[in-house]
Formats: C-alpha cells, structure tokens, sequence
C-alpha cells in the first residue's frame, strides 16, 4: 500500500500537464518522453506487486475453469496498463496511468476496510488452546514439579487440584474424587471416580486435589476426538456458498467481451486504429472497480457495526451466509442459559437467621452444582463449624453443625430424615430443581433451582419458532424438556447429545439444502460450530478462549440476534443497490468508449467518480439503517 500510494501521489503529479488546455509541455516531445518514461517506472510496481493479488487470484480461477470478480479486474488492470504503455511510447498520447494507480488505489482501500474490524479476534484455535500450559508432575522420589503438557508422557504421575483440567486421559490413583464433564458433554452434575477408574482428558477435578497416572499422551487423549475428525482439518471446506459479487461476474465479464469484441469489429471497416483504441477502451472503462468495492465497504460497515453491538465476524463471506438462514441450532447451558447462575427460591417456613447459616455453611462443602447455587444465593449468612460431612452424589448432603443435624437433598433421599407425613411435595415446578431441607429431622422447606435465563431470550426464541427452523441440542439430561417445549416443535429438542451426536445432527441438517448457523459455548460445540454453515460462539468475555468458529458474541447481545441477521439481509441489499449504481457509471463509460470518445479527461472523471460514490453510498446507507433497526452505530 505504501507503494501504491508513492506511486500514485507522483504520478497524479506528473499527469497534471495533460489536463491543463493550451499547456506547450503538450506538445513538448522532450518533456512528453520524460514524464511518459517516469509514469511508466512508478507504474511498473504497481502492476506487478501492489495489484498482483487481485492478478494471481483471477489467473487461478480461470485454471480452475471458474471466472470471479478479481477476473474483470484484472482485465481492466492490463488493458489500462498496456493501452497506457502504448499510447506513452507510440507518442499517442499520455496514457492513463494516473487511472490505472487510482484504480488499484482504491481496490486497495476496500481490502484493508473489509480485515481492520476482525483481526484483533482470533478464532481458529486447536485442542490446546483449552489446556493449561503446565501440569504438576510427581517425580519417582515423590517431589513435584511443573512440567510443559506438550512432555507429558504416558506413565507419568501428576497431581490435579480442585477446578483444574485433566490434561490427558489417566487412571485414578487416589482413593476417590469427584470429576466434572461439562467443559467436554455439557453436563452440570459431576462424577464420582474411584481408584483404577480412567478419568478422561477435558474433566475438570471438583474438591480434594487427586493423584493420576497418565495411560495416553496429550495428542492421543479423548479431548482430541473432535479434532481427529475431518472438519477440523485445514484442508476441509464449508459447502461452497458463493458470494453475490462471484455470481455476477461470469456474466459480467462475458457482457463486457462481448461488448468489446462487436465494438471493435462494427469499427474496423472504417479505421482499423479506431477499432483497437474502442477495444481497449470498452475493457478500461468496463472495469468493475465500484462493483468491486461494494462488497467490501457495505459490508466493511456491517463488520463494525456488528462489533459495535457485541457480535464479532471473522469475515465478510460470513454475513452473506448470517443472510441466508434457514436453520437455527442453539446449545442449552451458557447459551440460552448462564451457566454459573441460577434463580433460586425457597418455599417453606420462614428461615431464621441461624438456619440459614446452617443450611449455607454445609452446602458450602459440597462439590455439587445445585449445593453451590444455593450458597451463593444466601450471600451474606455467617458461616459455622461442619462437623460429620457426608456426601452422597447425586442424592444429597448431611452434616452436623453446632449440634444440629442438617440433611439437604432429593425427595428419596431426604425421606430417610424426616418422618414420611412431614414432606409436602410440589409437583408443579416447571422443570426447576427441588432441594429439600431438613433440620433435627423436621423438614421446613425446599429450594427451588431454576436456570437463569439469558435477558431476551424467550422473546428472542418466540420470534425464530415462526421465521426459522429452530433446534436445541444439549449435553444435559431431559429435566429441562417443559422449559423449552413452548419454543421448539416437539422433535426439535435433543439432550443427552455427545458432541460427535451434535457435530453429525449439523451434517444430516445440512443435507436438506439449508443454511444452518449454529451458537453455542462450549468444547462440546466446537464440532457442530466449526461444521455448520455459520457457526456462533457465545462468551462472556469475547477475549476468551472459544471454540473455532465464524463469530464469536457477548452473552448480553444474543438477544439481538434476530435484528443481526435483519441487518445482514439489510445489508445485502445495499450491496445489490450499488451493483445497479455501479452498471450505471459503467453504462455510461461505456457510451463513449463504444463511440471512439474516450478521451483521459473522461476516463480520470468516471473512474475515481465511480468509485468514490460507491463508498459514499455503501458506507452511509449502512449506518442509517442499523440506526433505524436500533443497533449502535458509534460509540
């Protein structure tokens, strides 16, 4: 770019002459030969590296036996250039050089507007990227030590503390301790592993630190099962869904042969010199340069504004594929729901303030999500001395506390404390989950878990149950199922879903000719993501570690999901607006270089006029309808 914009800076200033009338350096043969051989030098670069991409890319395509945009282009480009050359050293005339670096100029700007806005964002990231750097590692004489997990190797021992990763698949060598599966299936309950069991690469250790010892290293565990699939690998390619702009230009550039090629031969009979110069000069005026730069500034835009509210893009292909929805596919936890946070209520007698601490300092020690929940909804109780802890998993907790006895779980289990005519059953829970409590054997009450719903989101589900196909695929049990039943058709939600189930569900959705864009958060969509046509990492914090993906989202802004793919559609239809604005100016060219009128006076006002005004409308008609939608525009 630098030398791009050197070259058209000089060469502008040495064209000037050629456009002042009466001026003698016109026909200054000395002065003529001198700024003719210094526009060609300054040109020269231009063409073979500053617009070489745009060369390269049309040369590969017409191998292939395809045409796309950069193919008109890069016509137009040579032509410029030699009609240039020509007229330089033949002493015709000045040429168009200044054109032809204003063109490239131009295309140039369209290109760096179209990366600026999503480059700060990686979103391509392998199994690694979800594993700590290093791992404890016990050594033959019993120390401890850090140790890179790239030398992890079979056989060796490692210490895993409370809410780390297991960084490859090992057995337990501990007497017992608790594993947590969500970061892989997305399942919130947490397991009990006993001594030889095999952990898994990806659980995440939950309680008392454990002892392993690893049986496969980390490239080999099953964290990388996903990865081993052939979705992730480089060479794989998502359904080819060409660009607006690629579908035109066959035609296009057939329309603009054509064109050129009748010109020249209805010219030749009467002058064989005409013939040529209407040639060239239907391929020079003809060049897509606006149509080129549509694209990339109306969706440039969308790229920012997208950012602006919370939705960030890996590229303008990926708006065009948000545009074409026909299937929606949503994971549960951390998308729909927060996936640390819960509303959480409880019915009974009114709770004094020593049974809430009683009730909060016994939960504290459980390892369970629904034990946690609770005891950051009694924030602010003091806590007591535990005495007597047992926990069993999945069924509830009992303790002893200054001198009560505390016990708190499922209706079975808490059944064991309480005489049987003390419980009251609520059967109408609407899929939230029952924690009963009792104190000294008298049940007084249960907590009522239900999941913290993202803001919007049931309005959000509403709006896609009648406009799109909508699916929910989630790594949880069926609890939930009545939640969700009132948003999805009856055989659109799925649970228990592994993620090669999600990843494979993508793939038969897709099948049936639609455009599937998935959001979900975890590892466990990283498959279905990285496979679907336009995959959506959601996270509350957009610098996190997330699956590959096309976008990633902020939590808070899932709720304008509907208004982004309005605006994307929105979008595309600028796009094709300024297709038309674009055939006009080219139209028009067109007029004078089929009748021999082409003059660079002409050529210098159409080119950088066409352009210009492209950007100028692209660029505020996006942002006057993202404003009309509601979307931020500036911050």
């Amino acid at each position: 770019m630098a030398l791009r914009d050197f070259a058209f800076g000089n060469i502008m200033l040495f064209s000037f002459p050629e456009y002042l009338s009466g001026s003698t350096l016109n026909n200054d043969g000395y002065f003529h030969i001198i700024f003719g051989a210094l526009n060609i030098a300054l040109a020269l670069p231009v063409l073979l590296y500053s617009s070489s991409d745009y060369l390269k890319s049309a040369w590969a395509a017409i191998k292939q036996g395809g045409i796309n945009l950069d193919v008109p282009i890069s016509i137009g480009i040579l032509a410029l250039f030699l009609r240039s050359v020509y007229e330089i050293i033949g002493g015709i005339g000045a040429g168009y050089m200044d054109s032809f670096t204003g063109l490239v100029f131009f295309l140039l700007v369209g290109r760096m507007v179209q990366k600026k806005t999503y480059e700060r964002l990686s979103f391509d990231r392998d199994y690694k990227s979800y594993l700590p750097i290093s791992v404890t590692r016990i050594t033959e004489n019993g120390s401890e030590e850090s140790l890179s997990i790239d030398k992890l190797q079979e056989g060796m021992q490692m210490l895993i503390r409370n809410h780390e990763l297991v960084p490859a698949d090992a057995v337990l060598i501990s007497e017992n301790c608790f594993i947590d599966y969500s970061f892989i299936t997305g399942e919130e309950d947490p397991v009990k592993a006993e001594k030889g069991d095999t952990i898994y690469a990806g659980g995440k250790v939950v309680g008392a630190s454990a002892l392993m010892k690893t049986v496969k290293e980390v490239s080999n565990s099953y964290l990388t099962e996903l990865w081993n699939n052939s979705v992730f690998d480089d060479s794989h390619q998502r359904r080819n869904i060409s660009s607006l702009a690629d579908r035109i230009s066959p035609h296009f550039t057939l329309a603009v042969l054509g064109i050129a090629c009748i010109s020249a031969v209805l010219w030749w009979p009467y002058s064989s010199t005409t013939a040529i110069t209407v040639f060239t000069s239907v391929l020079i005026i003809a060049c897509p340069c606006a149509l080129a730069l549509s694209t990339p500034f109306t969706l440039g835009s969308a790229l920012n504004i997208f950012s602006q509210n919370g939705l960030f893009i890996k590229g303008i292909e990926v708006i065009e594929r948000l545009a074409n929805t026909t299937s929606i596919v949503f994971d549960k936890t951390g998308t729909l729901t927060k996936a640390n946070k819960a509303e959480v209520t409880f019915s009974g007698k009114n709770l004094s303030e020593l049974e809430i601490s009683l009730i909060k300092s016994v939960c504290r020690e459980s390892v369970h999500p629904l034990s946690q929940k609770i005891t950051a909804s009694l924030n602010g109780a003091p806590l007591v001395s535990i005495t007597d802890f047992q926990e069993i998993l999945n069924n509830g907790i009992h303790a002893s506390a200054n001198g009560h006895a505390i016990a708190l779980g499922s209706e079975n289990f808490i059944q064991g404390f309480v005489p049987e005519n003390q419980l009251q059953r609520d059967t109408n829970t609407n899929g939230a989950s029952i924690v009963h409590v009792a104190i000294d054997r008298k049940w007084i009450g249960h907590f009522e878990i239900d999941n913290a719903y993202r803001n919007g989101i049931k309005e959000l589900l509403s709006q896609f149950k009648n406009r799109f196909s909508t699916y929910l695929l989630s790594g949880d049990n069926e609890s939930q199922r009545s939640e969700f039943s009132p948003y999805f058709d009856s055989g659109s939600l799925r649970f228990n879903q592994k993620p090669q189930q999600k990843l494979d569900f993508i793939k038969k959705l897709q099948q049936k000719d639609g455009n599937v864009v998935m959001v979900g958060d975890g590892l466990n969509d990283a498959g279905a993501l990285k496979q679907s046509d336009c995959g959506i990492a959601l996270a509350d914090d957009v610098h996190s570690f997330t699956p590959a993906c096309d976008a990633i989202m902020d939590g808070e802004s899932i709720s304008k999901l509907n208004t982004f793919i309005d605006f994307s559609q929105s979008s595309i239809g600028i796009i094709k607006a300024s297709f038309g604005l674009s055939l006009l100016y080219n139209v028009v060219g067109l007029g004078f270089a089929v009748a021999g009128q082409l003059s660079p006076l002409v050529a210098a006002i159409l080119m950088p006029l066409s352009s210009i005004s492209i950007m100028i409308f692209t660029t505020t008609g996006t942002y006057l309808i993202a404003k009309k939608m509601g979307l931020q525009t500036w911050k």
